[in-house]
């Protein structure tokens, strides 16, 4: 008898340490890996429209392919106000005509403090100089040419984000904030340049256009900082959207800009974009079309990310958890059994 319950607690514990070890192994390959596939990369691509874009993105053809498209990683310049960006602007950017946007979130903790107005841009050329400021609870442009000066301001809150200046070449200087609009035109008097600060917290989808934008355009450009607006002549773009390092990406003729001092945090994101609508993807090869007429109609880039599941290794794992569970069952039967029989032995004596 002591025998055959040596036997039965062997296989009891052997059935046990299966079973424990397989399920286990099961959930922590299944959470990792999310037992419906893995991330398989992201890439950037140059929208070529109505046309397929191969990936260089690897995948196993045997992969059931999950393909997204966005138009934005939603990251934006973070300052602490020690640093900035050193970027150029674009040649003869305010040559007539111009409009300049930006999305700037000031620290809310530093809204009331007396006195200090941060500097959000400073677009400057060889006879021109903009200064696009805030300054508790207001917003206000400071244009100099050698055509004469002008200063425009408007109220504004923190929460506040997009910006837009335009100037419309014949002397008018107008500022575009939460849907209001507040203008003037140069003076022959020059007019003093605040003292500033660096900016204090996030600065997203700084733009330059030639001409000035319609009011549609602002419209649709402070609904959503993102849009490609596809009919507005671009000059330069900063989208902000790296993760981490000392460069930030220059778009529409921009050059690439230098970071000192600043890091990446949260900004704008884009809408959702539709397969079929805004894009196409294929997976035999693997490409995307973006099409013409959607959202990136007019977008300078778009941010691709490929998930493919891999039905083998999923299949695998899910047969280690049934076997797991098999061991289970095995043990527990094995343990009634062992039960069972111990009692008939005593009833015997």
């Amino acid at each position: 008898m002591t025998d055959y319950m040596e036997t039965i607690r062997l296989i009891g514990a052997g059935l046990l340490g299966i079973g424990i070890l397989t399920v286990v192994l099961a959930a922590v390959f299944g959470t990792a890996f999310g037992m419906v596939g893995f991330g398989t990369g992201e890439e950037e691509i140059t929208p070529v429209f109505d046309e397929a874009v191969e990936l260089s993105i690897d995948v196993d053809e045997d992969d059931e392919i999950f393909v997204g498209v966005e138009a934005t990683r939603g990251n934006a310049l973070s300052l602490d106000g020690s640093g900035y960006l050193e970027a150029d602007e674009p040649d003869e950017w305010d040559a007539g005509a111009w409009s300049v946007a930006a999305v700037g979130i000031p620290d809310p903790q530093r809204a009331d403090l007396d006195g200090e107005a941060y500097t959000l841009l400073t677009p400057a050329s060889d006879d021109s100089e903009l200064l696009v400021v805030w300054d508790r609870g207001e917003w206000a442009a400071f244009y100099e040419t050698d055509d004469g000066a002008a200063v425009v301001r408007l109220d504004g809150e923190a929460t506040t984000t997009p910006v837009v200046v335009t100037f419309d070449g014949d002397g008018e200087l107008a500022l575009h904030v939460d849907g209001e609009t507040n203008s003037t035109t140069l003076s022959p008097t020059a007019n003093s340049y605040p003292d500033t600060f660096r900016w204090v917290g996030e600065i997203d989808e700084v733009r330059y256009f030639d001409g000035a934008l319609t009011a549609s355009q602002i419209e649709t450009y402070q609904n959503d900082p993102v849009d490609p607006l596809a009919d507005a002549d671009h000059r330069a773009r900063w989208m902000f959207n790296e993760d981490s390092g000392e460069t930030t990406t220059g778009y529409e003729g921009a050059e690439d800009g230098t970071l000192v001092s600043a890091s990446f945090g949260a900004g704008v994101a884009g809408p959702d974009l539709e397969h079929g609508v805004d894009f196409n993807a294929s997976a035999s090869p693997l490409s995307v079309t973006i099409l013409s007429g959607g959202y990136l109609d007019g977008a300078p880039t778009a941010f691709v990310t490929v998930e493919g599941s891999a039905p083998g290794l999923v299949g695998l794992l899910q047969s280690a958890r049934g076997i797991g569970a098999s061991a289970l069952g095995l043990l527990v039967v094995g343990l009634l059994v062992a039960a069972a029989r111990t009692v008939m032995d005593d009833f015997e004596r």
